[in-house]
């Protein structure tokens, strides 16, 4: 069972970078967080994600509805440059509870 603090442990220096997204989603009372590396499309001025990604957050959906897809930069994760674990973990919840949602993201 992963609490919010390894998955912060786990996962603060991608997340500070605040270039790849996150899928965040629970199971029971298990948190997940997922990676996910996007394209930005200067034409439509859109984030991209490739088919197999889509799949894969279509997964991640049919095992928590609620599920949220965020990063670093874009979205409160905590302070970039000054993220600690516990920042990043707060940041988790806060997201999950309040974040943009992942079936708002797949096509």
């Amino acid at each position: 069972m992963a609490t919010l603090r390894e998955l912060a442990q786990a996962n603060i220096v991608e997340a500070s970078d605040g270039i790849c997204w996150f899928a965040i989603w629970k199971t029971g009372r298990t948190w997940h967080m997922e990676s996910f590396y996007v394209e930005y499309d200067e034409k439509t001025r859109l984030f991209r994600i490739d088919e197999d990604d889509q799949k894969r957050c279509r997964e991640i959906l049919e095992e928590d509805y609620k599920a949220v897809f965020v990063n670093g930069y874009y979205d409160n994760l905590g302070p970039l440059e000054d993220m600690t674990v516990s920042s990043l973990a707060s940041g988790i919840k806060f997201q999950y509870e309040v974040g943009t949602r992942l079936n708002d993201c797949v096509a």
